[in-house]
């Protein structure tokens, strides 16, 4: 029995100096940075704390999240990541500022000062990115986002068949639409209509299409003049057309000449 209670003793010492030890390395962390962006932002307050909120506050807050918010594998995995990240760039901030901070037993490498600037960047864009990245892929919000996309494609389908539905039908609906204007016109001019028009005219009724006179295209003229034909009668204008020739009739030659012996009255005996 008193081993038992030695040991929930020796548990509750080592979870209390477990707390402080954390406490210590997050305060530690948190100064480090402070002096650190105190470096590369001279003078500027509202960076230092933003940067605090970042790396530190970063690695905190996705720790959070990951444990008792994130819920589907998108949200799990950025929380994550970016847990990582954040605690990481703290390491490189207490790191920086350990080389910075008046040591002299390391030669500083020239390249320090990007390192931290570029490392303080890049902090910056990825939590911006990645709080919109969670909060997008939450599990209601992808459920209405697949949804939308079914219906978008649903519509876009019923879009197409419809297209091709009035295709089909151009001709029948083109028919009915001239009649609806052609009852309008008539109208409007005070023109004489037939029942057919004056009933989508007066009570807009809809009218089968088969009922109504298909529009058919006018068949080729065949009285039509020739370009040869045309020609020639233009040519002709303007020449003397032949006069139809006269019967003369026939005369008797009576002249004296003549080898046909006169008629006269028979001599007497």
């Amino acid at each position: 029995m008193e081993k038992v209670t030695n040991n929930k003793r020796l548990a509750w010492l080592a979870g209390i100096f477990a707390g402080l030890l954390a406490l210590i390395a997050v305060s530690m962390g948190v100064w480090m940075t402070w002096l650190v962006m105190g470096r590369v932002l001279p003078g500027n307050e509202l960076a230092r704390y933003m940067a605090l909120a970042f790396f530190d506050g970063g690695a905190l807050g996705w720790a959070g999240v990951y444990v008792y918010l994130a819920r589907g594998t998108p949200q799990r995995a950025v929380s994550l990541w970016l847990l990582v990240w954040d605690l990481a760039g703290v390491v490189a901030m207490v790191i920086g500022e350990i080389l910075l901070g008046g040591q002299q037993l390391v030669i500083i490498p020239p390249w320090l000062g990007k390192f931290i600037v570029d490392t303080v960047i890049a902090t910056f864009a990825i939590n911006l990115i990645a709080w919109y990245y969670y909060h997008t892929n939450a599990p209601e919000t992808r459920e209405a986002i697949n949804a939308q996309d079914l219906e978008d494609e649903l519509t876009e389908q019923a879009e197409r068949q419809a297209r091709a539905s009035i295709e089909r039908e151009a001709q029948q609906l083109g028919a009915l639409l001239a009649g609806r204007v052609t009852s309008r016109i008539k109208y409007r001019m005070r023109l004489p209509m037939t029942q057919t028009e004056r009933e989508q005219w007066e009570a807009g009724e809809v009218v089968e299409a088969e009922t109504l006179p298909q529009p058919a295209l006018p068949a080729p003229a065949g009285d039509r003049v020739s370009l040869w034909s045309w020609l020639k009668s233009f040519l002709s204008v303007g020449m003397p057309q032949p006069q139809p020739s006269e019967s003369i009739p026939t005369l008797q030659n009576t002249d004296s000449n003549s080898n046909v012996p006169p008629q006269g009255p028979a001599p007497s005996p």
